[in-house]
């Protein structure tokens, strides 16, 4: 890449700062796309060390950073995963997407790396899908689920389209890091350590 080439890069980069995530949630409650690639690289640094696993780190960062591009092409805020219908057309739609950005600066190599990522060709692309499923959970742990749901209640209805209910949202944010298990299971103990603590805040909500 030419140098004015990266400073373009730069900016196609910086519109995951623009895209907020859990838009069914009260504003307060949200992290930009780019905020979240940068706590999956925390993350992924402490449980690489801590579980010792045989991954290549500056592999994982790539495909951290490239997880998400193709949401760069959203102009509304990202949905949580739960009742999103046509997925596999959005998944789509997010592959084109990405696909067409990185192709204006030649990519082709970016490309086959998010490609192999959402292929979960290696250990890395299994890793990486399997602590993006984390950070959600972890973010709740940090707010509250109980404040969490609360913000879904207006004028004392619950009014969370994504979920019929607050025991819908319980159940789904409490048993979600499983998915995490299920595509790379060396992590598992964190994963069942994250739904330990989700729990025991479900046991304060209900006390």
């Amino acid at each position: 890449m030419e140098t004015n080439e990266i400073i373009d890069y730069y900016l196609e980069a910086v519109k995951l700062r623009d895209i907020q995530r859990y838009g069914i949630w009260d504003k307060k409650f949200r992290n930009n796309v780019a905020e979240h690639c940068l706590m999956l690289i925390i993350l992924a640094d402490k449980l690489i060390q801590h579980y010792r696993l045989n991954l290549d780190f500056k592999k994982v960062v790539r495909y951290i950073y490239l997880h998400d591009w193709g949401e760069i092409g959203m102009s509304k805020d990202i949905c949580a995963p739960a009742k999103i219908k046509d997925r596999a057309l959005k998944k789509e739609h997010e592959r084109i997407v990405a696909h067409t950005s990185l192709s204006i600066f030649g990519l082709s190599k970016d490309i086959q790396i998010y490609d192999d990522l959402n292929n979960l060709k290696d250990d890395e692309a299994r890793f990486v899908s399997a602590i993006d499923k984390l950070e959600c959970p972890l973010f709740i742990i940090k707010h509250g689920l109980d404040n969490i749901i609360a913000s879904a209640y207006k004028s004392g209805e619950f009014k969370n389209k994504a979920f019929k209910s607050a025991q819908e949202v319980i159940d789904f944010e409490t048993n979600y890091p499983q998915r995490a298990i299920d595509i790379y299971p060396p992590i598992k103990d964190f994963a069942e350590a994250i739904m330990e603590r989700l729990k025991t805040q479900v046991s304060k909500i209900s006390s």
